[in-house]
């Protein structure tokens, strides 16, 4: 199902629902997409959003020390002003809307470049996490067939941002 960001973002869900980066424009079923398939897709897929994970130490679970000292981060580091948190099980995730939808087949150095922002920032994202096929799982799901809710969720600040283009971008697949 397509659903605003915000509402997959906050939803309880029965079971253990994953959303991915990209939309179709105009679909209202969200498809699977991989790299090898999309030439063969009848569609344009675009990137609204782009995700990261943030592990704890170890890939260990959260205490006390670790929760304070990651509001503490979220407060202070600039590039997090503008982005939603929510944690997982073993660390979090950083979510940062963008102004402009990317078409996928060109999104991959902004979200590089995103992911080197963020460590010249001191954070430790996930570098398995930026493709732009990737699977997220949703802060409040079915885990291991039990309940899980997010200990942090904070959507307050998250709006899009504009990025600065690289270059003059391909001209885009024929309609």
């Amino acid at each position: 199902e397509v659903l605003e960001l915000h509402d997959a973002l906050t939803r309880v869900y029965p079971t253990d629902a994953h959303l991915v980066t990209y939309v179709v424009p105009g679909a209202t079923r969200q498809p699977r997409i991989n790299k090898p398939g999309l030439p063969y897709f009848d569609g344009f897929p675009e990137t609204e959003v782009f995700f990261c994970d943030l592990d704890n130490p170890g890939h260990g679970s959260w205490t006390p020390e670790l929760f304070e000292e990651a509001l503490a981060k979220y407060e202070s580091i600039d590039i997090l002003q503008t982005a939603g948190i929510y944690h997982t099980k073993h660390g979090a995730r950083v979510v940062q809307p963008i102004v402009r939808p990317i078409p996928v087949e060109q999104v991959e150095p902004y979200i590089a470049r995103w992911y080197d922002e963020l460590k010249a920032a001191g954070l430790e994202p996930d570098e398995a996490c930026k493709d732009w096929t990737r699977l997220f799982r949703l802060p409040n799901v079915l885990y291991k067939g039990k309940p899980f809710r997010t200990p942090y969720l904070n959507l307050d600040q998250m709006r899009p941002i504009a990025l600065e283009p690289f270059w003059e971008p391909p001209p885009p697949r024929p309609r």
